[in-house]
């Protein structure tokens, strides 16, 4: 029967769900399992270096606060001052882990956002699977992810990945807004932002054009240019 052979040709084509979900599941595993390593191995540290900066003059002690806006090693670091004060509002100052699981859940969430935007670009699901995996664990250098100060590449980093998944649609207003507010949150974050804005601005360019370009260049760029005129060069 011709509707019969049709039906059996559309099974054959998906195969069985779990087998057209195994990309995904061994994504998302890798990404849970790295997750519990380095959430178990953060329970053990404690503040060192860069820290003690953010603790003591951003909020622990008031009479020692620079504010919001004052630079971190140069970088615009608002971003970090606030979930800095958000962590010590809600848990205090007596467990590192809460600071810890910052960054993993950052790294995580890139991890999640790029496989998706890897398969949006029409990679294929297990080569992005293997791409994420890898990038998952890192080898040698995922020890940075058990240090809490490193939540200021990673913001910015995330801010520009999910910037990405935004520039590949059409681009109306209310997108230009969403896109606007996720590049200023990445500058605010560290100066990783810079380069972040800058591949999201080519990007643009080259799939809408140069105008729609420095359209979503012009916010960012002024709210940067505006924090370093009034704070940035005192670091």
């Amino acid at each position: 029967m011709p509707v019969l052979d049709q039906l059996n040709r559309v099974r054959a084509t998906l195969g069985p769900p779990i087998s057209r979900r195994a990309p995904e599941l061994v994504a998302i595993l890798a990404v849970l399992l790295s997750v519990v390593i380095m959430g178990v191995l953060a329970s053990g540290l404690w503040w060192f270096a860069d820290d003690w900066d953010f603790l003591l003059t951003r909020g622990l002690i008031p009479s020692a606060d620079v504010g919001l806006l004052a630079p971190h090693g140069d970088h615009w670091s608002t971003g970090v001052v606030v979930v800095n004060r958000v962590l010590l509002a809600v848990f205090g100052f007596e467990n590192y882990l809460p600071w810890g699981l910052v960054p993993i859940l950052m790294h995580a969430s890139i991890m999640a956002a790029m496989w998706l935007l890897l398969v949006r670009l029409d990679v294929r699901r297990w080569t992005a699977t293997a791409i994420i995996v890898f990038l998952t664990f890192m080898g040698a250098a995922a020890e940075a992810f058990l240090w809490d100060a490193t939540m200021n590449l990673l913001g910015s980093l995330l801010m520009g990945v999910l910037s990405l998944h935004v520039v590949l649609r059409t681009l109306d207003l209310r997108r230009l807004i969403v896109l606007w507010t996720a590049l200023v949150v990445g500058l605010s974050f560290s100066g990783a932002g810079i380069p972040v804005l800058l591949c999201v601005t080519l990007t643009a360019w080259g799939l809408h054009g140069w105008r729609t370009a420095m359209r979503v260049a012009s916010v960012p760029l002024l709210a940067f240019v505006a924090w370093y005129v009034e704070h940035g060069r005192a670091g």
